[in-house]
């Protein structure tokens, strides 16, 4: 195959592989139930909740999953194979939908995120699940938005909600320190241009806090030519000199920025540490 010869670290070799990435994304449908809720009247306002047809022993979390591609791209229906990780584990697993840039921006988003995670607690309540405290998560783009959600708490405040519902946080190949990445059309689409006040808001590097009771789990590749590893290092290095929240960071050394996703797959050498670290939180 000829993106052998594409060297790594370069977005020629990050789009090569995609082809491979998604034949890769094998769903199990017997496995789960799969249902379908809306929060707003555009299309693209919506969750699916994917839940265990034979449950195993009852975990005390449920997973809210937020799909990658570059906020403008992707959909919850390609990440199946990340939600069948954790329901093969016993989880129940909403993943979220929002509107895109450039006709939607970082706003409009942060408002549809709002607006699923008060369906996502709707929905669980209605389930008998509300007693259980919530694991966000997500993919490059959904570790942005995921991570906004937990730390941007004056925006939790608005729906009348606090950090105390949120029992971790799994972030992968994520842009969570937005001053480190480079200029880029997509970036500006969503966030708009840099010094601004929607940068500053999108950027979930700038409201890390103490949230008791938050644990964090991040990897990230050394060779990922989408975000830069720095994106995600000075994020968790922040964590680590201004809270007390405890953080497992997994580097993958020449690691990409799709390798930071693939631990769903069987043998992987992120499964193993991804689904011990789910087992200290239960």
């Amino acid at each position: 195959m000829l993106n052998r010869f594409i060297p790594k670290k370069t977005l020629l070799h990050e789009f090569a592989n995609l082809p491979a990435y998604w034949s890769e994304m094998k769903v199990d449908h017997d496995t789960m139930t799969e249902t379908r809720y809306t929060f707003g009247k555009h299309w693209r306002q919506y969750l699916l909740l994917l839940e265990p047809k034979n449950p195993i022993a009852k975990k005390k979390h449920v997973i809210l999953y937020h799909h990658g591609g570059g906020w403008h791209m992707g959909r919850p229906e390609r990440f199946r194979a990340h939600a069948q990780f954790f329901t093969d584990q016993g989880y129940s697993v909403f993943m979220g939908s929002y509107r895109r840039p450039p006709r939607y921006r970082y706003t409009a988003i942060r408002e549809d995120l709002s607006l699923g995670l008060l369906k996502t607690l709707e929905v669980m309540k209605e389930k008998e699940m509300d007693s259980k405290k919530l694991i966000l998560g997500g993919m490059s783009a959904g570790a942005n938005v995921s991570s906004s959600i937990i730390f941007n708490t004056k925006e939790l405040e608005q729906v009348g909600l606090d950090d105390s519902i949120f029992g971790g946080l799994i972030l992968c190949s994520g842009p969570l320190n937005l001053d480190k990445m480079p200029n880029s059309i997509v970036l500006s689409n969503y966030a708009g241009k840099r010094k601004s006040t929607s940068f500053h808001e999108a950027n979930p590097y700038n409201f890390i806090k103490q949230i008791d009771g938050l644990n964090v789990f991040c990897v990230h590749g050394t060779h990922d030519a989408m975000v830069p590893l720095e994106a995600a290092q000075s994020f968790v290095e922040k964590i680590q000199t201004k809270t007390n929240i405890p953080v497992q960071f997994k580097v993958l050394e020449e690691g990409t920025h799709l390798d930071g996703g693939k631990w769903h797959l069987e043998g992987n050498n992120v499964a193993h540490t991804l689904t011990n670290w789910l087992q200290t939180l239960e």
